[in-house]
């Protein structure tokens, strides 16, 4: 049973990955909350003053922090990055960067994060390919021009609804708010998988030209990080002074323009059609958007951190390991049983031969003659030397054949 028991466990034991948990209480500030500066007004236009976003000076207009803004923009902070791989990938958030330290933590942080929702809207505004010197539009009052006028062919603003009725967005906007573009594109690639598209023009003198409308969601994010992943995504809309951080440094500070022609041009060129278009500028929108807003916020701690640790273990399965452990208790068992009955059937004869079994024992054999073999209650009584008899001395002597052997010599008391 013993032997069947530890082959079977040997078989089936494994070597398995275990990951130790053991929470972290200090040098975990995961969470992003706003700067100070942000707590003291709307972080409007006119608020700029207060030092949350804008910089302003006599003839321009300046980011605050523009060294965080650029790194975060262009991916290259080691404290702030933009994400969009939340469960829902439309949402796009502020968060750590990928380290060495963050690879083996889990941890539940608050951040800000956005969702841009944009649609074309070309033939509404009345977007048209007039001649070669004009590619009017006119969407409201508060939107129209001609894109082969417009420098760069980009045009944008802010609107306070959905009707792009107002653009005077500078005492501050409402969460959401409101976002036109008017495009032409001179070198957008191929764009042959728009040719068909309804809301996509094509300029006279070449390149494409589009119009859209775009609704901006800001929010107040918890999130759950565990291992790399974000299991849970929790955004609730923020109010009208943390939507202001976001919109007031894309509407006055150009910074993010180059970003978003870029993008612009990309999705001309992979866009399947005029709302895939509209929806990969949704997207470029957001993280720009965030990217630039991230001068307005600062590390805090974490809600909860927790960190891994990795090391192999032995995998014992517990029917072998009980198995060996019974086989071994009946073993035990069994040999108690048998030493049992021995004693109890063998009327001292066990402890006798295991007394003339020792060496005391074998040397009275070997020397004493009948002696040794006769009754006793001690192992002294064994010797001749017991009752007072002449003793003998055990000498060894070289044999004729060179080799040694045991002699008997008797001694004579004087």
């Amino acid at each position: 049973m013993v032997f069947l028991a530890d082959t079977w466990l040997h078989i089936t034991t494994s070597t398995v990955n275990f990951v130790q948990i053991n929470p972290v209480t200090s040098g975990a500030n995961y969470s992003l909350t706003l700067n100070p500066r942000c707590l003291t007004s709307n972080n409007s236009y006119v608020a700029s003053l207060s030092g949350c976003n804008l910089n302003p000076a006599a003839t321009n207009m300046f980011l605050v922090n523009t060294s965080q803004s650029l790194q975060t923009l262009n991916n290259l902070s080691d404290t702030i990055a933009v994400f969009n791989n939340g469960p829902d990938p439309t949402y796009t958030y502020l968060g750590i960067p990928p380290s060495k330290a963050l690879a083996g933590r889990d941890y539940t942080a608050t951040t800000f994060g956005m969702r841009t929702a944009c649609k074309p809207i070309s033939n509404e505004c009345n977007l048209i390919a007039l001649d070669g010197a004009n590619t009017p539009f006119m969407c409201t009052n508060a939107f129209k021009g001609d894109l082969e006028t417009t420098p760069n062919g980009w045009l944008y603003t802010y609107f306070t609804d959905q009707t792009m009725g107002s653009n005077v967005t500078y005492t501050g906007i409402q969460n959401p708010y409101y976002y036109g573009l008017a495009a032409l594109l001179e070198n957008p690639g191929d764009s042959s998988l728009l040719q068909s598209a309804p809301e996509i023009v094509y300029p006279i003198h070449g390149g494409v030209a589009f119009v859209l409308l775009c609704g901006i969601t800001t929010y107040e994010v918890e999130y759950d990080s565990i291992n790399g992943t974000i299991t849970r995504f929790v955004a609730t809309p923020s109010n009208s002074s943390v939507a202001n951080v976001w919109q007031v440094p894309m509407a006055y500070v150009g910074v993010a323009q180059s970003n978003l022609q870029t993008a612009a041009s990309v999705a001309a060129a992979s866009a399947n059609d005029a709302q895939d278009l509209a929806d990969q500028m949704a997207l470029a929108y957001s993280k720009a958007a965030l990217g630039v807003g991230a001068q307005s916020v600062q590390g805090a701690p974490a809600l909860a951190v927790q960190e891994r640790t990795s090391f192999l273990v032995t995998r014992l399965p517990m029917a072998p390991l009980f198995g060996l452990i019974i086989s071994n208790l009946v073993f035990v068992l069994l040999g108690i049983i048998l030493t049992g009955i021995a004693l109890g059937t063998s009327g001292g004869e066990v402890q006798e031969i295991q007394a003339r079994l020792s060496i005391v024992g074998l040397v009275a054999d070997r020397f004493e003659g009948t002696r040794a073999t006769g009754p006793a209650e001690e192992m002294d009584e064994l010797f001749e030397e017991y009752n007072g008899s002449t003793s003998s001395r055990i000498v060894i002597e070289r044999t004729t054949t060179g080799g040694y052997a045991y002699r008997q010599w008797s001694t004579i008391n004087s």
